[in-house]
C-alpha cells in the first residue's frame, strides 16, 4: 500500500487500483475492517477490494493531520503542531485530546499502540499514555535515556516490555514501571530506523550498518546482497 504524490493505491491479490482521493497521503492504518488514510485535512476510510471510499470526514477542528494509528476502539490522530487526538468514527467527533502536560516533544516522529498504551516517539523522548487511566509518563536523558531522539518501538521479546530504537543511541528496553535498560547491541553510533518482532523474527534495521536479527539470543547482522 502507498501513495505519496499518486494518491492511495490498494493492492488486492492480482491488480492495483489508485483511488482519486487526494495527490499526497500522508498516513494510513487499519481500523476495524478498513483503512483509514489522510490527506493533512480529512480522513478517507476505504474498503480494500471497493473502488471508491466508504466515507470522508473532514477534519478542520483538529488541524493539519500528519500520522495516523489505531487503538481498536479510535483512532489516533496527531497533527503537525504535536497535538493527539483521540477520534470516533461511529459518532464521527473527537472524544479526547491527549494532555501532553508542559512537555515539549518538539516534533512527533511516530506513534505506536502497544499493550494498552499510546506511545509516542519524539525529538524529546518517548511519551507514553494509558488508555485505560489517562496517566502520561515521558522518559528523556534526564530519566535514563541514552538519546532524546526517539524512532521506532516494538514489543519486546517475551511481550512483557518495550524496546525503543534511538538515533545514535541503539536499543534500549522499557518495562511496565518504566525503568530504562540499554540493550547490549554493537550499534550505539547508528539509528535504529525500524523494529520487527514476531513470533519468529525479532529484528532491526539500522542507517549505518543494515539489518540485524536475532539468532540464539545475539543480534547477528545479515548480509544482504542481490540475486
Amino acid at each position: 500500500i502507498g501513495g505519496y504524490g499518486d494518491g492511495l493505491s490498494v493492492l488486492p491479490s492480482v491488480s492495483s487500483r489508485t483511488l482519486g482521493l487526494n495527490s499526497r497521503i500522508y498516513s494510513l492504518t487499519q481500523h476495524g475492517e478498513s483503512l483509514f488514510a489522510t490527506d493533512g485535512n480529512s480522513l478517507f476510510e476505504v474498503i480494500p477490494r471497493s473502488l471508491s471510499p466508504k466515507n470522508t470526514y473532514e477534519m478542520d477542528a483538529v488541524g493539519s493531520i500528519r500520522i495516523l494509528r489505531s487503538t481498536g476502539e479510535y483512532l489516533v490522530c496527531v497533527t503537525e503542531d504535536n497535538r493527539v487526538y483521540l477520534y470516533d468514527t461511529e459518532s464521527n467527533r473527537v472524544i479526547q485530546e491527549i494532555d501532553l502536560g508542559d512537555w515539549d516533544p518538539i516534533r512527533i516522529n511516530e506513534v505506536k499502540v502497544i499493550g494498552g498504551q499510546i506511545i509516542m516517539l519524539t525529538e524529546a523522548g518517548v511519551g507514553f499514555h494509558r488508555i485505560n487511566d489517562n496517566r502520561f509518563k515521558v522518559l528523556s536523558i534526564v530519566s535514563g535515556l541514552p538519546s532524546n531522539r526517539a524512532l521506532s518501538c516494538t514489543k519486546s521479546h517475551d511481550n512483557e516490555n518495550i524496546v525503543i530504537g534511538l538515533d545514535g543511541a541503539g536499543l534500549v528496553e522499557i518495562d511496565s514501571l518504566y525503568n530504562v535498560k540499554i540493550m547490549d547491541v554493537d550499534v550505539v553510533n547508528y539509528r535504529i530506523n525500524s523494529l520487527l518482532r514476531s513470533d519468529r523474527y525479532n529484528c532491526f534495521t539500522t542507517i549505518g550498518e543494515g539489518l540485524f536479527c536475532e539468532v540464539d539470543g545475539i543480534f547477528e547482522s545479515i548480509a544482504l546482497h542481490k540475486p
